[in-house]
């Protein structure tokens, strides 16, 4: 909606179809006459023309954690999400010469950089100045009947092997360096893991208007250097996303004024020495981010170094959060020690949401009432909150910690409906046996704050209790029957 209220105002005079245009006259017979087209409000304009370019390429201002998920990587839903916009836009060119010359300039709004198309992009792509967004290889497994994006991974053969990116031939490299990223321009708002070719976006000049950023740092020194790049490239940033091997690096600088989404993730590979991490808080660097409202922190195995800076980067960034979300990338991978100390949540006053794990919580010391507002936790998905559920001490000891604690609503990122219908369809969900009901989970994150319910809104309820039961009952008595009858 943003890139159409460029210039409406004066576009509204000179470009709403008048009464003598063909084109014009017929689509406004449908209102009875051409005149009618000439008093609609221009809120009305703006309304058919947000159609034009509704698909969701860009971050919102109120993007809540949800929305932002769904905006990070390009996939099915976001493919077809904006083929609906193209075809809408394509059929509101047909209405006048003026509307054609308009939504003209919305075309080639997205193209991925891959390997895995002939000409080294897709889709084809006319104005190269009119990209907003533009991806970088990466492999994604198209679950469509046919194939929505021919670069998407179509039988998971890569992911399989572990082998998530195929390399760019050299010639490719050069052809696109050399051919394509030139026509690019400062339309160009989202840039998202560059790959080979990250030197070349290096260009304050014509990426000044870049707002999304994506990338990965190979090493401690590579995170120094690029951070470096992007602070003083990329000014205007609001949501930024890195891999980075440890956030502990002392040498570590990032100042954005404006960046108010910030998702980390870190991984050691084998050969890796983790930094030991002092008390110096600056032992994770500095980072200068005043208007940092989200932060989430993606580590593959926790650790007592990973705790430590972890706390203190909140400690210099955490002021302003109202959403914090700590998530493993292994089921396995936290540590027996708390992420979150007491001292933590006094670093955090403005905080409103925490998402994690059911284990995090269990060993995080909760805010008790009365000493700050309600926090909202969110039992997410992504992270492997709802499907892997720990053994029953650790719902005690939720119970035990929480119940007293300033928690508001429990949110479950997953809808009833679909928690059923993955156990009717024997899907793993919740505990697989780890304990006599699986219902228990449940009850207790119920029993904590104001009230549990699903991603959709819907509280928790006696019903909904009641069908979650009769379909766990039904999967162990199918369970039951299947070892039985294979047995010999």
């Amino acid at each position: 909606m943003s890139a159409a209220a460029i210039s409406m105002s004066n576009w509204q005079e000179t470009h709403l179809p008048p009464a003598d245009d063909q084109p014009a006259t017929q689509y406004a017979s449908n209102l009875n006459n051409s005149k009618a087209v000439e008093k609609i409000p221009v809120e009305i304009w703006h309304r058919i023309l947000g159609f034009a370019i509704s698909c969701t390429l860009l971050p919102g201002e109120d993007d809540d954690y949800y929305h932002g998920q769904a905006i990070r990587d390009l996939d099915c839903i976001m493919v077809a999400d904006y083929k609906r916009s193209e075809i809408i836009r394509t059929k509101l060119r047909l209405v006048c010469r003026q509307w054609d010359q308009f939504l003209d300039n919305f075309s080639d709004r997205l193209v991925q950089l891959t390997p895995d198309a002939p000409m080294g992009y897709w889709p084809p792509v006319k104005r190269w100045d009119r990209v907003i967004r533009i991806q970088g290889p990466h492999n994604i497994f198209c679950t469509c009947k046919h194939s929505c994006w021919p670069p998407f991974d179509r039988k998971g053969d890569a992911l399989s092997k572990g082998n998530l990116l195929r390399p760019v031939p050299p010639r490719l490299q050069s052809q696109i360096r050399e051919t394509v990223l030139p026509q690019l321009s400062n339309q160009c708002k989202a840039i998202l893991w560059p790959g080979v070719w990250q030197d070349d976006f290096v260009d304050p000049e014509r990426f000044d208007s870049v707002i999304m950023f994506a990338h990965a740092f190979r090493d401690s020194e590579h995170a120094t250097k690029q951070a470096a790049i992007i602070s003083s490239t990329y000014m205007r940033l609001t949501h930024l996303e890195f891999w980075m091997p440890s956030l502990c690096n002392p040498s570590f600088y990032l100042s954005l004024e404006r960046l108010e989404t910030l998702r980390i993730y870190t991984e050691k590979t084998d050969g890796d020495l983790e930094p030991k991490v002092a008390s110096d808080t600056h032992s994770v660097g500095k980072w200068h981010l005043p208007s940092l409202r989200s932060l989430s922190v993606w580590i593959v195995a926790w650790t007592e170094n990973d705790v430590r800076a972890f706390n203190m980067l909140l400690h210099q960034i955490g002021k302003g959060l109202t959403g914090l979300y700590m998530c493993d990338l292994t089921e396995d991978s936290v540590t027996g020690h708390p992420v979150i100390s007491e001292n933590t949540w006094s670093w955090l006053p403005s905080l409103e949401v925490v998402g994690t794990n059911l284990k995090h919580i269990s060993l995080m010391p909760a805010p008790r009432k009365g000493t700050r507002s309600p926090i909202t936790l969110l039992i997410d998905g992504e992270t492997n909150l709802i499907n892997h559920i720990p053994p029953r001490q650790v719902l005690e000891d939720i119970r035990k910690n929480w119940s007293l604690s300033a928690t508001g609503e429990v949110i479950v990122n997953e809808p009833w409906s679909e928690m059923i219908r993955a156990i009717e369809d024997d899907e793993a969900w919740l505990g697989q046996g780890l304990h006599d009901s699986e219902i228990d989970v449940l009850d207790v994150l119920h029993a904590i704050g104001t009230g549990l319910r699903d991603s959709e809104g819907v509280p928790f309820q006696e019903r909904i209790r009641r069908q979650l039961h009769v379909a766990l009952t039904n999967q162990k008595r199918r369970a039951a029957e299947e070892k039985l009858s294979a047995s010999p």
